[in-house]
């Protein structure tokens, strides 16, 4: 019981109580993982290449229920995030940034890229299944600009503005009273947050691009780029839960 509420503290006036900081911690490192738990995959289970993007492994065995696993639990965890001494805008972009994670999740982008694959359907959006690489259709054929990859790149787009834009100007913020001065230790977090919000952004830019722009990056651009957003993302999220000792402040 003593270590569940360490985990989950009851409060006298809350029925449970998340803590904050193992949140953050949670999401910083399933972001940190799921990229690389991918390319395990194409290496440890039968069947699974290499896609274009992390999302293509939507489809894959094993994988695919990592992919739309951990999507998921980042998002109904974002629902949870509360900002700097209860900031409401914070609540509302964790919140709307959640809701694009899980939507991430379950509306698949293009389809299957090996055909030796067999298609593996998840979550509750119908789609059509096979080793047809055509865009699936979101509710059926409404036009080819109304489909699932289409809705999917959206959401994965806002997804990413908006991490960034919390790494970039959310997680900076520091008291408003002029006399505070910031900790060495805050002065690194600053640092380190608006280089990762920088890099997202910038990954954002480059998958945006990337169907344009060859970048000098070799294959797979848009894997690439989302792999270190992914990391900027959760190095991020894991130094707010402070997770690396060397950038907590000292008592």
């Amino acid at each position: 019981m003593a270590m569940l509420q360490n985990i989950m503290p009851f409060q006298n006036n809350q029925p449970i109580a998340l803590n904050a900081k193992l949140l953050l911690k949670i999401v910083g490192v399933l972001a940190f993982l799921l990229p690389v738990l991918m390319l395990l995959g194409t290496v440890l289970v039968p069947g699974v290449c290499m896609r274009q993007s992390i999302s293509g492994f939507y489809f894959t065995p094993v994988t695919g229920d990592l992919f739309v696993g951990s999507l998921c639990f980042i998002g109904v965890f974002l629902f949870t995030y509360r900002g700097w001494n209860g900031d409401k805008t914070d609540n509302k972009l964790a919140s709307f940034a959640g809701a694009c994670s899980i939507g991430i999740a379950l509306i698949p982008t293009l389809g299957i890229e090996c055909t030796q694959e067999i298609a593996r359907m998840r979550g509750f959006i119908p789609t059509g299944a096979g080793a047809d690489p055509s865009p699936f259709m979101l509710f059926g054929k409404v036009g080819e600009w109304f489909t699932s990859q289409h809705v999917h790149l959206t959401l994965a787009g806002i997804f990413f503005v908006i991490i960034g834009y919390m790494c970039l100007f959310r997680f900076t913020k520091t008291s408003p009273d002029p006399t505070h001065t910031m900790t060495p230790e805050k002065v690194k977090r600053n640092r380190l947050y608006r280089i990762c919000g920088i890099i997202i952004w910038l990954c954002v830019v480059g998958v945006a691009t990337s169907g344009k722009i060859h970048w000098p990056i070799g294959d797979y651009q848009t894997f690439k780029f989302e792999f270190v957003a992914l990391w900027a993302f959760g190095l991020a999220w894991m130094v707010k839960g402070e997770m690396l000792n060397f950038m907590v402040d000292r008592d």
